[in-house]
């Protein structure tokens, strides 16, 4: 993807298929998205996210992780129940992450509880290539595989998109394995992630803040035994 059309300045707007945007053309490894077989938090809160945007980005050769740019929002879809609600303002910052249906130029019922045409758009390549054997991938070694999207179905609390070997879209159990084909932004970023060290309390996302602009204030970490004084600088 190259494009960055006006509506990705809309406020809340997916930045996943705005810009710069690269797919590793390969599937890179088999992996489950999610154990326990739920997908309770969507994709922010699945240990795929998590993997591609630590152990998987940290093994980056150094050159390309100078130019990844930092992703926020990141809309996904959501399961069923409450528990699996999608609550985008909470996404964290992602460098890595997976494409969703729609942004591979599908159509899937199921792929988000809110407006997929809303909330995310189809990048240039499957624009021009919106056919299942554009989405056909292989592993290293040529052997057809499928492979994850971000977005979990929004009528089952366990199961995810895929999409399947011929091209076309499915879902899979959390639990299950398929490819790992991530995909990332690069550019000069349009801001700077800010994090936050609670000195091993309780967990603070970072945030993506703007050029001259703020950070919001989180809420006060906590940590046994200990009070919170305030925020500093580092």
């Amino acid at each position: 993807n190259t494009s960055t059309p006006e509506v990705c300045a809309k406020e809340g707007y997916s930045q996943t298929a705005c810009g710069a945007v690269i797919e590793f053309a390969d599937v890179l490894e088999e992996i489950q998205i999610k154990s326990g077989g739920s997908n309770a938090g969507g994709w922010k809160e699945s240990p795929a996210a998590w993997y591609l945007n630590n152990g998987f980005y940290d093994n980056l050769p150094g050159d390309l992780k100078s130019v990844i740019r930092p992703t926020y929002p990141i809309v996904s879809g959501s399961g069923s129940g409450n528990d699996s609600e999608d609550i985008t303002a909470l996404d964290k910052v992602n460098k890595i992450y997976y494409f969703s249906g729609r942004e591979v130029g599908l159509e899937l019922e199921n792929d988000n509880k809110k407006n997929p045409l809303t909330d995310t758009r189809t990048l240039d390549y499957y624009e021009k290539n919106n056919f299942d054997n554009a989405r056909k991938k292989t592993t290293r070694m040529g052997y057809s595989s499928d492979w994850w999207l971000r977005t979990s179905s929004s009528e089952s609390d366990s199961r995810y998109y895929i999409i399947s070997e011929d091209g076309s879209a499915s879902t899979y159990s959390s639990t299950a394995t398929a490819g790992n084909t991530p995909a990332f932004r690069i550019g000069e970023g349009s801001g700077l992630e800010v994090s936050f060290d609670t000195d091993e309390g309780s967990n603070v996302e970072s945030q993506l803040v703007s050029y001259n602009g703020y950070a919001t204030r989180p809420s006060d970490p906590t940590k046994d035994s200990y009070g919170f004084d305030d925020w500093y600088t580092d």
